[in-house]
């Protein structure tokens, strides 16, 4: 088991060594985390494995194995964790999902920022103005309970996560609306739920 975790915090501390080596790289293109928000051919992207490059996230990847392994790593709740590679920029390309899916729904949707807690989120818009906010969050943020009621900020939200908003927008978005604040919504959908059972879910207070 120390070997495990030796080996764990090597691959997300070791800036010389694969993975971070690669993912980290710069080259005449530019820098490869700045071209690359999930996976590519450039870096663990294969031939062999094309069947599941749509759920290929090396961000994603090396967040897991962090929360496994550092004690206290809030994946980007803290203003500190930007300072990890994986965490750069994540609220950023957050913003841009939901600015993206709102160009999905004209009219219905609108690009915002959710007030007690920061993140971006898609305003519904009905006949008497805009509604109920579709929060934005990490997929390893848990959103369940007074986790997800500290997000809310006591206020009446929904969830959506950026591994979903990122690959399949309109289904994300139908199965986020079929489901209402935490603690309130009669089951578990990919929008509120870790997506194994396995999944370190990350305390989603500030």
């Amino acid at each position: 088991m120390p070997h495990i975790v030796h080996l764990m915090r090597s691959i997300v501390d070791d800036f010389h060594a694969w993975p971070l080596v690669d993912l980290l790289s710069v080259s005449e293109e530019g820098a490869h985390a700045a071209r690359c928000q999930t996976s590519c051919y450039r870096c663990i992207q294969r031939f062999g494995n094309r069947r599941y490059h749509g759920l290929l996230d090396w961000r994603l990847g090396i967040a897991y194995l962090r929360a496994m392994v550092m004690p206290g790593y809030t994946c980007g709740l803290s203003q500190y964790d930007g300072r990890f590679p994986e965490m750069a920029g994540w609220r950023e390309h957050a913003t841009a999902l939901a600015e993206t899916a709102a160009r999905m729904r004209p009219g219905a949707l609108i690009a915002s920022i959710h007030a007690p807690s920061g993140l971006p989120c898609l305003l519904e818009q009905g006949r008497s103005g805009p509604g109920s906010a579709i929060v934005v969050v990490h997929p390893l943020w848990s959103t369940q309970g007074d986790a997800g009621l500290a997000l809310a900020g006591g206020e009446d939200v929904r969830f959506i996560d950026t591994f979903e908003l990122e690959r399949r927008p309109l289904r994300a978005l139908e199965m986020a609306r079929g489901v209402g604040r935490q603690g309130n919504d009669e089951g578990p959908t990919p929008s509120n739920t870790c997506r194994h059972h396995d999944t370190p879910a990350l305390p989603g207070a500030r």
